[in-house]
């Protein structure tokens, strides 16, 4: 499909067999629209994950999806209220997003400093020209999460795609801001549901965090 403003991704996918599907955090809010083949179609919109949840997908199923910017602001109820009553094609209205996505660039430079574990919170706030406190309420305002969240997300994503390359535990803690191997386990638990060297392991993990997403 083509590009979207406010989009990161449009996707389309068939499952032949029923199967459960893992989906780690990745920053980003998700309208899904199942297209089986009898019945009639759904449309979904997920909210921002803290963990990675646990889907199973009906087999001879359709998927489309649109994968929002990080910090995007959505028309939810208007968009879903078009979709829902429409007759066009659901790949036509997930074209149509645009008009109901929003992108603050002061949001987006929020979230990229953010991302950046060097910065400290205050010197975030200072980059962005306003004070620690409208910086907060900036992020909060507009993502519903705090910047105390997209930090830790960061990180933790960060950390888990590092894991792929190395078995240095103690070297993906310390470079990723970790205070030892032990606070690395519990956060990659925490947002992962999986220890580090399981993570190592898990393909289809690895696979997911290759995808577009928040840092």
């Amino acid at each position: 499909m083509a590009a979207v403003e406010g989009v990161l991704d449009l996707w389309e996918h068939y499952q032949v067999s029923a199967c459960r599907v893992d989906i780690p955090p990745d920053g980003c809010r998700d309208i899904i629209v199942s297209l089986p083949s009898s019945g009639p179609n759904s449309w979904t919109l997920f909210a921002l994950a803290d963990t990675t949840e646990r889907k199973v997908v009906a087999s001879d199923t359709t998927l489309l999806g649109a994968k929002l910017r990080p910090g995007a602001i959505l028309d939810a109820e208007n968009f879903l209220d078009l979709a829902r009553q429409s007759t066009s094609p659901p790949d036509d209205l997930l074209k149509r997003l645009e008009e109901f996505v929003r992108v603050d660039s002061h949001v987006e430079e929020a979230l990229a400093l953010l991302a950046q574990s060097e910065i400290r919170m205050g010197h975030c706030a200072r980059q962005a020209g306003v004070s620690e406190r409208s910086f907060q309420r900036l992020v909060v305002g507009s993502t519903g999460r705090s910047p105390v969240f997209w930090r830790q997300l960061a990180r933790a994503r960060r950390a888990a795609k590092s894991l792929f390359s190395t078995d240095d535990m103690a070297a993906v803690a310390y470079e990723n801001g970790f205070s030892d191997q032990a606070h690395l386990s519990r956060e990659m638990r925490r947002w992962f549901g999986c220890s580090p060297s399981t993570i190592r392991q898990d393909a289809q993990l690895n696979a997911a965090l290759s995808q577009s997403g928040y840092a």
